[in-house]
């Protein structure tokens, strides 16, 4: 594995992962932070951290929903 590849997967975390896992099957960002027992707010800086480390929108959130981004469903 490349180093930078290898420091950039040291850096995520399973939770960033769960998080923006839940948000794509929940659909929003309130039923995934229920389903995780998380407020939104929580769950919303976890998904931020993840992609400032990726350097990429994962998400978008448009009227209350979250849509992978193309990034996102891949």
């Amino acid at each position: 594995m490349k180093d930078s590849l290898k420091s950039l997967v040291q850096r995520l975390t399973l939770k960033q992962l769960r998080a923006v896992a839940a948000i794509a099957e929940a659909g929003t960002i309130s039923g995934a932070a229920a389903r995780l027992g998380l407020t939104p707010p929580a769950l919303l800086q976890q998904l931020k951290l993840l992609e400032e480390t990726l350097r990429v929108p994962l998400l978008e959130r448009r009227a209350g929903l979250a849509v992978p981004t193309e990034a996102g469903r891949e």
